[in-house]
C-alpha cells in the first residue's frame, strides 16, 4: 500500500464552531490550520479585550490525504469539504505559510469580499517580496489584494509604496492572477 500524498484539504464548519472544530480534529491526531486574528473588543463599561476570531469565517484547513476525507466529515461540527467539480479542493504549503506570514506580520490585514479594481503589482521588498496582486488605495493607505486559491476571500494587506512594482495600469480582482509567485524562504512553513 503505497503512501498516499497529503494536502492542505479546506473543510466547512457550522456557524461560530470553527475553534470548537480545531480541538476536536487535533484531539482525534489530525494536523489543523485555523487562520486567526486578533481583535480588540471594546464592552459597554469601556474595557477592552483582546479576542481571537477566525480569519475565514467557517473554514478550516486539515492537513490529510483524500482517503481520509470522510472521516474527517464524520467529526462534529464538520459540515463538508470544498471541492470544485466534485475533486477536492486543496490549498498549498506556500499558501498556509504566507497566510501565517500575513497574520503575524504588523501590517494592517483584512479580508476583501467585493470585486477591487486596481493596478497589477509585485512586492518587491520586506517579507512578501514576490507576492502578485492588485494595488489600491483605501482611506488613504496603499493596500495590496492578494487572492488565495479556492477560497472565496482576497486578503488585503497595507504597503509601503517604495516596496511594491507597478505591473500593469489595469487590473481587477474579478481575473484570476494566475501567475502568483509566493517566494517564501524555507523554513519559515513549519505548520504546528
Amino acid at each position: 500500500h503505497m503512501m498516499e500524498l497529503k494536502s492542505w484539504y479546506i473543510f466547512y464548519t457550522t456557524p461560530r464552531s470553527e475553534k470548537k472544530a480545531y480541538n476536536t480534529l487535533v484531539s482525534s491526531g489530525y494536523k489543523v490550520y485555523l487562520p486567526l486574528k486578533q481583535e480588540i473588543h471594546y464592552w459597554k463599561n469601556r474595557q477592552k479585550k483582546l479576542i481571537s476570531t477566525p480569519l475565514f469565517p467557517n473554514y478550516i484547513f486539515v492537513w490529510t490525504s483524500q482517503s481520509y476525507i470522510y472521516k474527517v466529515l464524520q467529526l462534529p461540527k464538520i459540515v463538508r469539504y470544498i471541492s470544485c467539480s466534485s475533486v477536492p479542493s486543496t490549498i498549498s504549503s506556500e499558501e498556509i505559510a504566507l497566510i501565517r506570514n500575513m497574520l503575524e506580520s504588523d501590517n494592517s490585514l483584512s479580508l476583501e469580499r467585493n470585486n477591487i479594481s486596481g493596478k497589477k503589482a509585485r512586492i518587491i521588498s520586506g517579507p512578501f517580496s514576490g507576492k502578485v496582486g492588485i494595488l489600491y488605495e483605501r482611506k488613504g493607505s496603499k493596500r495590496l489584494l492578494i487572492q488565495i486559491r479556492n477560497i472565496p476571500f482576497n486578503l488585503s494587506i497595507e504597503v509601503e509604496v517604495d516596496h511594491v512594482r507597478i505591473l500593469t495600469s489595469a487590473w481587477s480582482s474579478e481575473w484570476v492572477l494566475s501567475d502568483l509567485q509566493i517566494n517564501i524562504p524555507l523554513g519559515s512553513s513549519q505548520v504546528n
